[in-house]
């Protein structure tokens, strides 16, 4: 990298400071942005070419040397969501929420697989990759957003079962789709298969993926040991979990969601200091959303024309998947307000920050060059947008419709 390239990749991070910046004045005014600023700057630089000379963009030459910076966004995420993972808080969760996720993750999943298969297939095979993509924006579709009903919570006074409910289901979601898109990356693996010599089947890159977290995550838990109480020690114990399992992963072309996942359960169940990386975690979740949704914007490309037809086909899919995966839950959990289950796969709409580390993974595994990476990120970067919108709305209806919003809030003044 030279000077002019260092120059260029400050003014990138500057311009990343300056929309997180904008974000925290928008809040503090009452308005969320929703990382909306920084889509639009990524947009600006990246596809829109705001400084591109010609068919040049100097964003281009960067991208790759930023690379590293992605991984620790990508990884932060996953950690976060492995240190939901812990035994003792999972066994205290309704059943029912578990059930209710795997039949919408099932339904959901298979739709848009095959939706995405076929259109696919009917446009043409990109680059002979139609297990990828399908596969990929399958496990995307899973994903929800917790941080909606965490948010409903929080301001509007949200409490009951249905609230619970709502976001237990949507948390497990995450956890699904992070191990459906990190096993189908793992078992599709792109580039050299080999490794120390030996070819690997798809299998064992699987294991391989999943075995990094889990020891990386045991060497961290045994490091911590006595010094749970120490800030200090558990801010730097964090930076170099995520470190090392990102890189690691990196450096193998494997996606860094399921090591540092893996790694965050491993650490959550077996570390007395989790309560504290938990924590210190979720402080930092706001500032790695904005770093996730501007470099997003940041890789994406323009598709050509041809490509633009799937991302219609894969919102639709994908809430036809969520709507009918509702309604076969209510069968399956009739001591539930059937009302609300069948309006739970619809709600949980909105996409979660786990869907821009999707696409940004995507990127860095396949390249910006892929069609794999223009299906994918083209899809969730817009179908992310489109989501957003109505998200927070319908979850407020079906609290709405289960008298459940206000009640804590109301408990609190009766007191």
């Amino acid at each position: 990298m030279d000077f002019v390239d260092v120059q260029r990749s400050l003014a990138l991070l500057l311009a990343l400071v300056a929309a997180s910046l904008l974000r925290r004045l928008l809040a503090r005014r009452g308005f969320v942005a929703s990382g909306l600023e920084a889509l639009v700057l990524g947009v600006l630089l990246g596809p829109a070419g705001l400084f591109a000379v010609g068919d040049v963009n100097p964003v281009d030459g960067l991208l790759r040397d930023l690379s590293p910076l992605m991984s620790f966004a990508i990884g932060a995420v996953g950690l976060s969501a492995g240190l939901q993972l812990r035994v003792a808080d999972l066994r205290a969760r309704p059943r029912e929420s578990i059930r209710i996720t795997n039949i919408l993750a099932i339904v959901t999943g298979v739709l848009v697989g095959a939706a995405m298969y076929g259109a696919l297939y009917v446009i043409r095979d990109p680059e002979g990759a139609l297990v990828e993509a399908s596969a990929i924006l399958a496990a995307a579709a899973l994903l929800a957003a917790p941080r909606v009903v965490a948010t409903l919570r929080a301001r509007d006074g949200a409490g009951g079962p249905i609230a619970d409910l709502l976001e237990h289901v949507a948390a497990y979601s995450q956890v699904y789709g992070i191990l459906v898109f990190g096993l189908a990356t793992a078992m599709l693996h792109v580039g050299d298969t080999s490794l120390a010599g030996r070819t690997l089947v798809p299998v064992e890159w699987a294991a391989l993926n999943i075995g990094a977290g889990v020891v990386i995550g045991l060497l961290f838990s045994w490091y911590l040991g006595a010094r749970q109480d120490s800030p200090d020690a558990l801010a730097v114990t964090y930076l170099a979990m995520v470190l090392f399992g990102a890189g690691l992963s990196l450096s193998l072309n494997l996606s860094p969601l399921l090591t540092c996942l893996a790694m965050g359960a491993t650490t959550v169940n077996t570390s007395p200091a989790h309560a504290g990386l938990t924590h210190l975690a979720e402080r930092i979740q706001g500032a790695i959303f904005v770093v996730l949704v501007f470099f997003t914007a940041l890789v994406w490309r323009w598709p050509e024309p041809l490509l633009w037809t799937l991302v219609p086909t894969f919102i639709l899919a994908r809430a036809v998947g969520r709507w009918f995966g509702g309604q076969l839950a209510a069968y399956a959990c009739p001591s539930r307000a059937e009302r609300s289950i069948r309006t739970l796969g619809t709600s949980l709409i909105s996409m979660s920050a786990f869907t821009l580390a999707v696409a940004l993974s995507t990127w860095q595994l396949h390249g910006p060059t892929s069609d794999v990476t223009h299906v994918v990120v083209t899809c969730l970067v817009i179908a992310g947008v489109i989501s957003e919108l109505p998200g927070r709305r319908l979850i407020k209806n079906v609290l709405i419709d289960a008298g459940e919003l206000g009640v804590t809030r109301a408990k609190k003044e009766a007191e």
